[in-house]
C-alpha cells in the first residue's frame, strides 16, 4: 500500500480515538467538587441573623430579670408587712405588762431599753430590705388640761378632763446612715391596706415627716 494511504489510514484513527476519548468524557463528567456542590454546609451565619440572636438573648435576659427583681421586691413587702405587726405586738405587749412605753431611742439605731429579745431576730438593726429602718417614738409626757407639764409642788387646782394620751408610733426613717427608702406610694398604700383601712391619711399606718409612713401602737389599757 502506498506510503500517503497508510499516514491518512493512521490520521483518521488518531482522529476516532481522539473523538472518542472526547465523547467519553462528556459522556462521564468529573464529580463536582463539595465545596460547589453544597454551599450551604460551608456558609455560617450572617451579620444580621448574628445581630438579631443577640437581640433575643438580650431581650429574654431584661425581661427575666425584671420579673426576677419584680418577685424579690414583692417578697420584701410581704416579709415587711408581717414584721411591723409582729413588731407593734411586741411594743403593745411590753406597754401592757409595764404599765408604761419603752423610752426612745433619740434617733440612734438601737433596740428600746427592755425589747432586746422582742426586736432581736427582726431588721431593727440591719435596716429594711429596701432602704430605711425602724426608730421608736414614744408618746410625749402628759400634759395638764391647761397644756403646762405637771408641776408636783403646784397647788391642787379643779381641772377638767384631761386630753387622752398620745399615741405612739413605730416609724421607717432613711436618716443618715440609713439608706433611702425605696417605697413607692403604689407600695405603701399597698401596705395601708393590707394591714389599715387603705388610707394614708387615715388610721393606724399612715405618712409621716418627709412622706416616711409611721405606724400606731396602742395599748389594750
Amino acid at each position: 500500500m502506498p506510503r500517503h494511504c497508510l499516514s491518512y489510514n493512521s490520521n483518521q484513527e488518531t482522529s476516532r480515538r481522539i473523538d472518542g476519548s472526547e465523547m467519553r468524557q462528556a459522556s462521564h463528567p468529573s464529580s463536582p467538587s463539595p465545596a460547589t456542590s453544597f454551599p450551604d454546609r460551608c456558609r455560617g451565619f450572617s451579620l444580621v441573623q448574628l445581630l438579631l440572636t443577640v437581640l433575643c438573648l438580650g431581650l429574654a435576659g431584661y425581661i427575666a430579670t425584671s420579673e426576677i427583681r419584680k418577685f424579690i421586691h414583692h417578697s420584701q413587702r410581704e416579709a415587711f408587712v408581717a414584721e411591723l405587726q409582729q413588731v407593734a405586738a411586741a411594743f403593745e405587749e411590753f406597754r401592757n405588762k409595764n404599765g408604761e412605753w419603752p423610752p426612745a431611742t433619740g434617733g440612734e439605731i438601737v433596740i428600746p431599753r427592755g425589747m432586746e429579745s422582742a426586736l432581736a431576730n427582726t431588721y431593727w438593726l440591719s435596716g429594711l430590705p429596701f432602704g430605711g429602718g425602724y426608730e421608736w417614738v414614744p408618746p410625749p409626757p402628759p400634759m395638764s388640761a391647761t397644756g403646762a407639764l405637771p408641776i408636783a409642788d403646784a397647788p391642787a387646782v379643779a381641772t377638767t378632763e384631761p386630753p387622752p394620751p398620745a399615741p405612739a408610733y413605730i416609724a421607717i426613717t432613711a436618716c443618715t446612715p440609713r439608706p433611702a427608702l425605696a417605697l413607692s406610694t403604689a407600695d405603701l398604700v399597698y401596705i395601708d391596706a393590707k394591714i389599715d383601712d387603705g388610707n394614708l391619711s387615715t388610721g393606724r399606718f399612715r405618712t409621716g415627716f418627709n412622706g416616711w409612713p409611721v405606724y400606731r401602737v396602742k395599748a389594750n389599757r
